[in-house]
């Protein structure tokens, strides 16, 4: 049988039917709940984007409208931007018999053909909730999914044994994702400690002007750019090349600097920030690793002998950029929001071992996050090859995964 898959045509394997979503599940079911009384309430924020879980929930008082659910639910939002964002979740933690009652912009939906858990993963498919968004009615900002849509969009259905291989292969991935989060938080807890005890008002405090010195740029039009030039000429956009995230290698444009007496260049070790603008919200600093010119935007810092230089990007990070900034409409840093200020200045020698610490933290945390993209791309790509029944499960239940 051939039937219109979300996204795509294609022949179903043997066992499977293509059914419309309110045949697949009961959308709102009524679920009793006597209004007055105390119920678990589920908004908006205690459905995660990502995993099934929801979150904790407290007791308000049902006062006639929400939603209801009851374990084995699945909730889903019905309005713009939470649905784009993939905000559903697997009602499981109730107590036995017990009903709660949601935010009316979560539709709740009950499983007629399919397990609970396959009915989550068929929602958070991207190309079921593709068609789901493609639907949503009402004024800009306020869009919600009709309740006409859920038979309009047509999915395929494969048989229970199918369904339960679907979901356990899935149920692994989000598993490596919840440990790679919870591992994520384990370091950020850690990371959080080591910057107190590095920042801490203990440690001796000095002014700004003690600590170090402060320079300015050129603009690009006074140098002439050569490709294959010795010196970098760093523009604020250079901080966000991810070859600069642990200190400046590159940049957009380089010159010759013997060419080019009458500029100033700063030796690795200097200090580079935004100084005006948007950009200084980014709370980008960075350690020059190579010999590099700045343009007009840019604020160069040289750190005194008092201080290690990945130890201050590191406070001024901590403190945060803005916070020095003066904004008369536009957001600015110049020398006299620097000097004056008291910085914490522990031993040297402890600077550089607690920056060394929090860099490796943040080159950690850095990879963790680049395996939970990795593991999200996998399972956007099984949900299209597993709902499709391009592959079937039984071919890659077996899949390895890192726990």
């Amino acid at each position: 049988m051939t039937t219109t898959n979300p996204g795509r045509a294609c022949v179903l394997p043997p066992g499977w039917t293509a059914t419309p979503l309110s045949n697949v599940a009961e959308v709102n079911p009524p679920r009793s709940l006597q209004r007055g009384a105390s119920a678990p309430f589920a908004d908006m924020a205690a459905v995660d984007a990502v995993l099934p879980r929801l979150g904790a929930l407290g007791a308000r008082t049902y006062q006639g409208s929400g939603s209801r659910f009851q374990n084995g639910d699945v909730l889903i939002a019905r309005i713009s931007p939470s649905l784009e964002n993939g905000k559903a979740a697997l009602v499981d933690g109730l107590p036995a018999g017990e009903v709660g009652f949601g935010s009316t912009e979560l539709t709740v939906l009950c499983p007629r053909l399919t397990t609970p858990e396959f009915l989550y993963y068929l929602l958070k498919w991207e190309g079921v909730r593709a068609l789901l968004i493609a639907r949503l009615v009402g004024t800009s900002g306020r869009l919600r999914v009709p309740a006409a849509a859920w038979a309009e969009v047509l999915v395929a259905v494969p048989g229970l044994p199918e369904q339960a291989r679907i979901a356990r292969i899935l149920a692994r991935v989000d598993g490596a994702i919840a440990a790679a989060q919870a591992l994520e938080a384990q370091l950020r807890e850690v990371r959080s400690a080591l910057a107190h005890e590095l920042f801490a008002p203990t440690h001796p405090q000095r002014r700004g002007d003690e600590l170090f010195s402060l320079g300015g740029g050129y603009s690009p039009s006074a140098v002439q750019v050569d490709p294959c030039g010795d010196t970098l000429f760093l523009k604020v956009e250079d901080l966000a090349h991810p070859e600069n995230r642990w200190g400046v290698r590159t940049a957009s444009l380089r010159f010759r600097a013997k060419e080019h007496p009458s500029i100033r260049t700063f030796a690795p070790g200097h200090l580079v920030f935004p100084k005006r603008g948007g950009a200084i919200a980014k709370n980008r600093v960075r350690v020059l690793l190579r010999d590099a010119a700045v343009d007009p935007n840019l604020m160069v810092l040289a750190p005194g002998p008092l201080l290690d230089p990945h130890y201050f990007a590191e406070l001024l990070q901590h403190r945060g950029l803005s916070s020095f900034a003066y904004d008369a409409g536009i957001p600015q840093i110049n020398h006299h929001h620097l000097y004056p200020v008291r910085f914490a200045v522990p031993p040297r020698e402890l600077q550089r071992a607690l920056g060394h610490a929090l860099t490796t933290f943040d080159q950690r945390l850095e990879l963790e996050q680049s395996w939970q993209e990795a593991l999200l791309e996998l399972r956007s790509v099984l949900m299209t090859a597993l709902f499709t029944g391009q592959l079937r499960a039984s071919v890659i239940e077996a899949l390895p995964l890192r726990e």
